[in-house]
């Protein structure tokens, strides 16, 4: 069945409303091996690689933090590191690395297999100057904070250079000093910058939207903000050094919670935090790094919509496109790209409606309305199935000498199971074309006044476009003249016979 499934399933779950100091609990804290951790990431499912830069080598935990992986040692071969930092993962099964002091990005797998690498010391088009931050939207495409060229630089995800924008200073779209950078599903880019003690927002070109902040310890100013975040949801998150805490926004800056105190024995205080990352069900994790530590919290309540897309086969479909067409008042709109499981997740929402389109290239894609209830997670099952693969077939109707015959009818007399019949006319090249048409055999027919009709049989094969010729004969049935129709024979001879009887009439006129 061609279009799109979904069914809601109610389970209990957790996530953040953002409405008071109170919203995040902490739950869970881990002492990696490797200290000097400066910044992390989160994939959907709550594993989290962590950066430690001093050591040289990248660590992935459960999200309770059992460890799962490590690789890296210093070096500047293929998969070694130098002072590694800024570090991202994508809904693909893919962990980007800032390499700083090798001055490039290198790409792995989440087992930590290298894959490719980009960059060199410099400030021309792909090259770095303390690559400290990094972030990769749905689509792919890597954001790299190039900190002492004061700029942000754009790749796709194998290194091709797309784009810059930034300079020094502390105008819109300017640097003062070190600056980390995040990016929601639709490609809004966040950075920080640690001196002018502010957030400024970019589109996917670079283009200045917004800012906010300001120094200070009052809700939304900042003193020295560092790591940033985005949800599912495309709430901010923002961790301040001096301050020792973390604040939460909305995408346009807007004040929503913020937790954490300078300290060292009690769960929720830190010192000198570095980094945070939040996974695809809201849970918040800190690089604590003066503590050595990563601390994770769990909101208090919890509004999340998990959308799970499969194929027809029940496979997971991964780079589906799920978006809301309408949601609750104040709302913003939903977007997201289902990970490699198939999954995507929408945490912090407000309870409501909610009418989801899934689509992606290939598929037919389709919608449901799906209501999603507070302090709960709904669980959408979508199943979408690949568009059938069609044909193009391209008829060439001509005569005996080559000459193409516009005006002719041409029609199929049989066609694979599900097509209905073909039916066009020539144009002024003699030709016709059938395109989206179901593969297989077709029989077709070429007809035309003066003509003799026939038949022709081809196959519509997939992305490709099918070419036959058929060649029709004049009708010269019934006595006709030999290259002329039945019709012009006839019409010939009456006219022959009428000049015969007037030309003797007029030879008897004269003799009389």
């Amino acid at each position: 069945m061609l279009g799109l499934m979904l069914g809601a399933i109610l389970t209990p779950a957790a996530f953040v409303r953002g409405l008071g100091v109170d919203d995040y609990k902490f739950s869970a804290m881990w002492y990696p091996k490797y200290g000097n951790l400066r910044s992390l990431a989160a994939d959907s499912v709550g594993n989290v690689y962590v950066a430690s830069a001093a050591n040289n080598n990248i660590q992935k935990f459960s999200s309770n933090g059992s460890v799962l992986a490590t690789w890296g040692v210093k070096g500047g071969e293929n998969g070694q590191l130098n002072y590694p930092e800024g570090i991202a993962v994508d809904g693909y099964g893919y962990v980007y690395v800032c390499d700083q002091n090798n001055h490039r990005i290198q790409k792995f797998t989440i087992g930590g297999e290298f894959v490719a690498k980009w960059g060199s010391k410099g400030s021309g088009d792909g090259q770095f100057n303390v690559a400290r931050s990094i972030a990769v939207d749905g689509s792919g495409n890597v954001y790299v904070a190039d900190v002492l060229n004061k700029r942000i630089q754009k790749f796709t995800s194998s290194g091709e250079y797309l784009a810059q924008w930034g300079s020094q200073g502390t105008g819109d779209g300017q640097f003062s000093t070190s600056f980390f950078v995040a990016v929601d599903d639709y490609g809004n880019v966040y950075a920080t910058d640690e001196g002018s003690n502010r957030v400024q927002k970019f589109n996917s070109r670079g283009e200045f939207m917004t800012k906010w902040g300001g120094p200070g310890t009052g809700d939304g100013q900042f003193n020295h903000p560092e790591g940033i975040a985005v949800d599912g949801s495309g709430c901010v998150y923002v961790v301040e050094t001096l301050s020792a805490r973390v604040q939460k926004f909305t995408g346009s800056g807007v004040f929503l919670s913020k937790w954490g105190s300078m300290g060292a024995v009690i769960d929720g205080q830190f010192s000198g935090p570095m980094g945070v990352a939040v996974d695809g069900r809201g849970n918040v994790y800190v690089a604590d790094t003066g503590n050595s530590r990563i601390q994770k919290f769990t909101p208090s309540i919890v509004t999340v919509l998990e959308v799970k897309v499969v194929d027809g086969a029940g496979n997971p479909v991964s780079g589906a496109r799920v978006a809301s067409d309408v949601q609750p008042a104040s709302q913003v709109q939903l977007f997201g790209l289902t990970d490699a499981d198939g999954l995507t997740y929408f945490p912090g929402l407000k309870p409501g409606n909610y009418k989801v389109q899934i689509d992606k290239t290939g598929y037919v894609g389709g919608s449901q309305t799906i209501a999603v209830v507070e302090g709960q997670t709904t669980v959408a099952q979508s199943q979408i199935n690949l568009k059938p693969v069609l044909g193009k077939i391209k008829v060439m109707v001509k005569d005996a000498s080559g000459k193409p015959i516009s005006g002719a009818a041409i029609a199929s007399t049989a066609q694979p199971t599900g097509q209905s019949a073909l039916s066009g006319t020539t144009g002024s090249d003699g030709t016709a074309e059938f395109s989206d048409i179901l593969l297989g055999s077709y029989t077709l027919q070429a007809s035309k006044s003066g003509y003799v009709s026939a038949l022709i049989q081809g196959n519509a094969v997939a992305e490709s476009v099918s070419v036959l010729s058929i060649i029709l004969q004049v009708q010269t049935s019934g006595g006709g003249i030999p290259g002329f129709p039945y019709e012009a024979s006839i019409l010939g001879l009456l006219i022959y016979g009428v000049y015969i009887v007037y030309a003797r009439t007029r030879q008897n006129h004269l003799l009389t």
